[in-house]
């Protein structure tokens, strides 16, 4: 160890101290991320396919479309996350080193003595899960569109036009009922009175 941090061995433990609780700190962080990064994308994609059973193709667009953004910003997001944890990690290992700690530094996942031989690290695997994403968003958006223009009349428009009224029922045919039969009245004649012949 240098001269210089000779007598500042107490100081870098310390140092040596919160640089671990950093590390560790950025390790549960960016995993509680990736967690949560994939959870709302596989809630989003979920509910735009449910969308689309339900014949609303129109509004799992949007869903598809807004699943795509996800993606793309959680991908931007967990580069510059990584960025915290490898400066972190950095930090750990120099202090290793002006402690004298060089045999039980911390390694990196790619330099770990593994027999199982690694096709892509953690981060890597991490990138293309999100491309995936991405990849079925925008597809499914895609032919979501399609299918909306290829509906004849959407339920929008079918709401919007006005339904013509119900043409009014013809009245039924009345019942011609029976008249009755008037007699005419005959008048009686009336007996004619002879005038009084007065006596002279």
């Amino acid at each position: 160890m240098p001269e210089a941090y000779a007598g500042a061995r107490s100081e870098l433990l310390e140092l040596y101290r919160t640089a671990i609780e950093e590390y560790r700190f950025q390790v549960k962080l960016n995993a509680d991320r990736s967690r949560d990064y994939f959870v709302a994308n596989s809630a989003i994609v979920g509910a735009g396919v449910a969308l689309l059973q339900a014949k609303h193709s129109h509004l799992a667009v949007v869903v598809f479309a807004v699943g795509f953004l996800v993606s793309l910003l959680a991908g931007l997001a967990t580069h510059t996350q990584h960025g915290y944890y490898q400066h972190t990690r950095d930090n750990v290992g120099r202090l290793e080193g002006l402690l004298g700690f060089s045999d039980l530094s911390l390694i990196k996942t790619g330099a770990s003595k593994s027999r199982v031989r690694r096709f892509a690290s953690v981060t890597k695997v991490h990138y293309l899960i999100l491309g995936l994403f991405c990849a079925v968003n925008s597809t499914a958006a895609i032919l979501s569109s399609s299918e909306r223009n290829n509906e004849p009349v959407s339920s929008a428009s079918a709401a919007m036009t006005p339904t013509p009224p119900p043409k009014p029922r013809p009245a039924p045919p009345k019942k011609k009922t029976a008249q009755p039969t008037t007699v005419p009245l005959v008048p009686k004649p009336v007996p004619s009175i002879s005038p009084i012949h007065r006596v002279p």
